[in-house]
């Protein structure tokens, strides 16, 4: 079953499509069940994801450096995280899959930014789109 979602308010918990819940509770009637309620997140859009790998063909096209490479690359500096396993210093990385929205548009802000600095412009999502086109 997918998630459900709802709203809270004031301690009082709504539940949106109420007839799936239910259905979905008939079911596992007289069952143990494990449930998790957590607070809805935006996950990021497939325009998204379309621009990110758009730009990292960019970046391969005009770097020759492979796109897959430049993905590991931007996650080593911009969703890394440094963490302490068996003493020793490891990283964590937050896959891209994981953004929301705010966060995806952040990362990709990044990545513009750091290939700014390094003398290559990256085309913002719309302009992207009107070179796609031609």
């Amino acid at each position: 079953m997918r998630p459900l979602r709802g709203r809270v308010n004031d301690g009082e918990l709504t539940i949106y499509a109420k007839n799936t819940y239910d259905n979905y509770l008939e079911r596992l009637d007289n069952k143990e069940i494990v449930f998790t309620i957590a607070e809805y997140r935006e996950k990021r859009t497939p325009a998204q994801n379309d621009y990110y790998w758009w730009i990292l063909q960019y970046i391969e096209e005009e770097t020759g450096n492979d796109k897959n490479n430049l993905h590991q690359l931007f996650k080593d500096m911009f969703l890394a995280e440094e963490v302490i396993v068996l003493d020793h210093e490891s990283k964590s990385y937050v896959s891209t899959t994981k953004l929301n929205t705010k966060e995806m548009t952040d990362y990709i802000e990044k990545i513009r930014q750091h290939m700014n600095d390094w003398g290559l412009y990256i085309p913002e999502a719309n302009e992207a789109k009107q070179i796609i086109r031609r």
